[in-house]
């Protein structure tokens, strides 16, 4: 192989590896949200109620007691499914990492 072809198979694999950080830095970040969105949840439990087919809290008074909605709630199936993806997509990553450092061992 020559060293033109080698540097275009580690931008390649450079670009692989990038793109499969990238969507799972984006997977972890759904992630986050879920975490917080539940521990909200677990925290207003006692105060939610259903107003407009919506699961409401009351907000508190230096908001305008405005009622606020829980509708970013994830249920088991899309939690199940995110972390179904964080699971593939660091598999995927840490094969790309592999096949990056097999080709350039001193890029990571």
């Amino acid at each position: 192989m020559s060293e033109n072809e080698k540097l275009v198979q580690i931008g390649r694999a450079a670009e692989e590896y990038g793109n499969f950080k990238g969507q799972l830095n984006q997977v972890r970040e759904k992630i986050g949200h879920a975490l917080q969105d539940y521990q909200l949840a677990a925290q207003v439990f006692p105060n939610l109620r259903a107003e407009n087919g919506k699961l409401v809290f009351p907000h508190a008074a230096h908001m305008g007691n405005q009622p606020r909605s829980l509708d970013g709630l994830l249920n088991a199936s899309q939690l199940t499914e995110l972390l179904a993806e964080e699971e593939r997509l660091s598999i995927e990553l840490n094969a790309a990492a592999t096949r990056l450092k097999g080709l350039a061992p001193n890029l990571l």
